[in-house]
């Protein structure tokens, strides 16, 4: 085999790679959406939030963000 045949086969492999893999996020994007509208979906994180409220509840006057993940670790809010 000759370099030339090489390098086709080559670019057949990866065009057929890159098919698969947007065949593959076609399929599982749909998937995704359909799970998060689930509340299923959603039940771990909130049993945890549960928890961590069973264990330390906000003192009153305290103010709690919800809504956003970027608020769920708390490494730019000040406690005080």
């Amino acid at each position: 085999m000759d370099w030339q045949t090489a390098r086709a086969r080559s670019a057949v492999a990866a065009l057929t790679n890159a098919r698969r893999g947007l065949i593959a996020l076609a399929i599982a994007t749909p998937l995704f959406f359909w799970a998060v509208g689930r509340p299923e979906f959603w039940s771990l994180q909130i049993w945890a939030y549960q928890q961590a409220d069973q264990a330390h509840f906000p003192n009153p006057g305290a103010i709690v963000f919800t809504g956003s993940s970027r608020f769920d670790s708390g490494r730019r809010c000040a406690t005080i």
